[in-house]
């Protein structure tokens, strides 16, 4: 943690992209898992059908991964 500047690492993590920071949510309590557009990524690899209008709990469930 920075001395001079207590908000600074915080300032750092709200920075990166979702993808930077593995799903994890700054300013929430813990890790949510991936994001919906990693979910989205995996079941196009996996030629799910429908996953555009699917959430990402549904998007989680289709891989198996809840």
């Amino acid at each position: 943690m920075d001395r001079q500047h207590p908000g600074r690492a915080a300032l750092r993590a709200a920075c990166r992209s979702p993808q930077q920071r593995g799903g994890r949510r700054s300013g929430k309590a813990g890790p949510k898992g991936l994001t919906r557009d990693q979910l989205y990524n995996e079941d196009r690899q996996r030629n799910i059908h429908g996953r555009s209008r699917i959430s990402k709990s549904e998007l989680a469930e289709a891989l198996g991964k809840k």
